[in-house]
């Protein structure tokens, strides 16, 4: 792949520090040996009525690599879903959902070695710094057209504000073509930054040749439907970021070590000034008096003639009030 084009703003300042690669972020092949890979690219058929089907040599090393996987069903050997990616044939969805597992297993084994004593926690928090940029940047899809009738478009991400990006970006055409261009945005998925450089690998072969940038792409009407179609789906099928995800993009990791350690000066001190926690006694309700605290629920429970959901419409109380006082009943 070609390397990123460094422009001068926010927004990729960090491509400029020498930091630890991404496993999968300019390579999608990892670590596999380079004539497999190319084994790959050069039998893959993307145009073909099967191109899921391998059709090559040395299946038995493609498989033990995981790049092959064999179909009992149609007795015939296919891409995995790794291999897909060295070929550019997996949707964007699809590698959108392989990459934050890529991610969230890189840190889950950081924090192994950190705390092994395997490798320095700086390693941890450049890892962190990084990710949460990857995470919280916005991938895009610019369109710009120049007065001589001639179509351009533009994958990117950024952190910044997407007409900010727009109207930067177009600058830079009209000073690579020297004439005027209009500009305009035809699609943002937010927190998907980390897909931006698949996304350039699976439309490579579009790729348009704009002074030293890059991330340029002449296409004709029906890639460009794919492509749109590929940011769509994006978009709606990728799922919320989970709670690890989340602690990285929040940045709630460059000071959890801290808030840990003032609750625990905090628990300490009360403590030593002969404080007490949980429950003052004396609190807790008899199971006579929870029922009769919520006799209502209880009167239409004994009733047996409504559901759970229906208690808890006509009362008002929680879910799990109900489920509690029924449980309760049945003792």
């Amino acid at each position: 792949m070609a390397h990123h084009f460094r422009h001068d703003g926010q927004t990729c300042h960090e491509s400029m520090i020498q930091v630890p690669e991404i496993q999968g972020w300019h390579h999608f092949h990892l670590d596999y040996p380079l004539e497999l890979v190319e084994l790959l690219r050069e039998n893959y058929r993307p145009d073909s009525k099967y191109p899921q089907v391998y059709r090559g040599k040395r299946t038995i090393s493609l498989a033990e690599h995981g790049l092959v996987k064999y179909n009992h069903y149609a007795l015939n050997h296919e891409y995995s879903e790794t291999g897909k990616i060295v070929v550019g044939a997996l949707p964007l969805a699809a590698f959108s959902a392989w990459m934050r597992n890529q991610l969230q297993s890189r840190v889950e084994t950081l924090q192994h070695e950190v705390s092994d004593g395997l490798k320095h926690r700086a390693w941890y928090e450049i890892e962190f710094n990084r990710q949460q940029g990857l995470l919280n940047a916005s991938l895009y899809l610019f369109e710009f057209n120049t007065s001589c009738g001639q179509q351009i478009f533009k994958i990117g991400r950024t952190s910044r504000d997407v007409l900010e990006r727009l109207a930067e970006t177009q600058g830079d055409v009209e000073q690579a073509l020297s004439q005027s261009v209009s500009a305009q945005v035809v699609r943002v998925v937010p927190m998907a930054g980390f897909v931006e450089k698949y996304a350039l690998h699976r439309y490579a072969s579009h790729r348009f040749d704009l002074a030293s940038h890059t991330e340029y792409l002449q296409l004709t009407p029906a890639v460009l439907r794919k492509l749109k179609s590929d940011l769509t789906k994006l978009a709606k099928q990728s799922p919320p970021f989970n709670k690890a995800e989340n602690f990285i993009a929040s940045g709630r990791w460059r000071y959890e070590d801290k808030r840990k350690a003032a609750s625990k000066e905090g628990i300490a001190r009360r403590l030593r000034s002969g404080a007490t926690f949980g429950r003052p006694r004396g609190t807790v309700l008899t199971q006579s008096e929870f029922h009769q605290k919520h006799q209502d629920v209880v009167d239409l429970l004994l009733n047996g003639n409504f559901s759970i959901s229906e208690i808890v419409k006509v009362t008002v109380k929680s879910r799990s009030t109900v489920k509690r006082i029924k449980s309760s009943l049945k003792n």
